[in-house]
């Protein structure tokens, strides 16, 4: 998520903060970026407002700090959103060491701060910074694959749609396949069907055996009725387990007005 993180050519996008900054050579890989102290009572450089986090989620940052001309000092890697932060502190050495810090954002803007903490004269190095979310973004194995959707077991949603694909050799079971689609309800009495109303319209989500329905369905009368009113026309065949019900249809028989 960071812009310039490598120093490579340039300090773009840095602010220097009772410091200069510059990019310099020997860095953990290729140039790095030097912090040269200009004033108390610390000096640092900001990447801000290039990030944007999803408040409740957690991150990591990862730096490689080494010690400049001024020795082996404190330093502090930051995370910060609004007035909230997260810093983690080491002392700096004479070897490109790697330091993280994991934060939980709390507004959306998330700026960085690289900070050599000292009164002392003199450079503190920086190089191969990043930040990355922690946890799965999404997560898909056999156990939710379908035919039409590949269900997203991380909590977040976000369901990939099946296409010109068939399910082999998954450990898949049909328990589990999430689905998500439209259908047309037909209104019956098992003989006459209903003339249609103009606001016919209906969805259902799938979660392994279990359909859920939802829809809105407007007849303009089915004539002389004989028997339930049924409404059919879903795209999977339902238990006979409803009264008279029949296969494929649901059942309602508390009256036509």
């Amino acid at each position: 998520m960071v812009t310039n993180g490598t120093f490579d050519s340039n300090t773009t996008g840095w602010t220097a903060v009772r410091s200069t900054i510059a990019s310099v050579s020997g860095g953990q890989s290729g140039n790095c970026l030097e912090i040269t102290r200009t004033g108390d009572p610390d000096q640092s450089a900001t990447l801000a407002s290039t990030m944007t986090a999803v408040v409740g989620k957690k991150y990591r940052l990862t730096a490689y700090v080494k010690s400049g001309t001024s020795g082996n000092e404190e330093f502090h890697l930051q995370l910060v959103t609004g007035s909230d932060y997260g810093r983690t502190t080491g002392t700096s050495s004479g070897s490109w060491v790697a330091h993280t810090l994991e934060y939980t954002a709390t507004t959306t803007a998330m700026n960085i701060t690289l900070r050599k903490n000292s009164s002392t004269a003199g450079t503190m190095l920086f190089d191969t910074v990043s930040v990355v979310p922690i946890g799965a973004v999404a997560e898909y194995d056999g156990s939710g694959a379908g035919e039409k959707i590949w269900g997203d077991k991380s909590g977040n949603d976000l369901h990939g749609t099946v296409s010109g694909a068939t399910l082999e050799n998954t450990p898949y079971d049909s328990g589990t396949e999430y689905e998500e689609g439209t259908w047309t309800p037909i209104i019956t009495d098992g003989t006459n069907n209903a003339t249609a109303g103009s606001s016919n319209s209906a969805s259902y989500v799938r979660n392994g055996n279990q359909v859920t329905v939802f829809g809105f369905v407007q007849t303009n009368g089915l004539g002389s009725v004989s028997g339930n009113i049924k409404i059919s026309g879903l795209p999977y065949t339902i238990k006979n387990t409803i009264g008279s019900n029949s296969s494929g249809a649901i059942s309602y028989a508390e009256g036509l007005n």
